[in-house]
């Protein structure tokens, strides 16, 4: 390989500008004393800032930035059936409990899949029509009740 002489090193140094290369890269320069600071467009600070800015311009009701994305995209996988494990993968999780633990399963979802799958809820469904309204309501009141205290339960969660 060729080795470009000292003075030509020295001459590209006066004549070309490290603030138009970086431009030309995408890369802010700041000055700071002397020297010169620069961030690329997606280093992690920049990409925090910027998604936080937009969370907040977007009047969502929450602050966060680029963890807030992770964590809704980690719920919204596991509340459209994503095996757990998949997303513990995609996110890079060493164990399960971590993964357990970074996600949410709405109580929507759990309603319904409680509702699709349990027994209890499954024998609701074929019980015959002869059953006498009093015992229908009373069956009512408890399936409202637990599921109050679902609710209930998922808020205490959640303070």
């Amino acid at each position: 390989m060729a080795r470009i002489p000292e003075e030509e090193v020295a001459r590209l140094k006066r004549e070309v500008s490290i603030e138009r290369l970086a431009d030309a890269r995408g890369v802010k320069l700041h000055r700071h004393g002397a020297d010169l600071i620069g961030l690329c467009p997606f280093h992690l600070d920049r990409m925090s800032k910027l998604v936080r800015d937009y969370v907040e311009q977007a009047n969502l009701g929450k602050s966060g930035a680029c963890h807030m994305l992770r964590h809704t995209m980690a719920t919204l996988m596991l509340d459209n059936g994503a095996d757990i494990r998949f997303i513990q993968e995609m996110l890079g999780h060493s164990t399960l409990e971590s993964t357990q633990i970074y996600t949410q399963v709405s109580i929507r979802q759990l309603k319904k899949i409680h509702s699709a799958t349990h027994p209890g809820a499954m024998l609701e469904k074929k019980k015959p029509a002869s059953t006498s309204a009093a015992t229908h309501d009373d069956e009512k009141s408890l399936r409202a009740n637990l599921l109050a205290a679902l609710d209930a339960e998922v808020e205490e969660e959640s303070e």
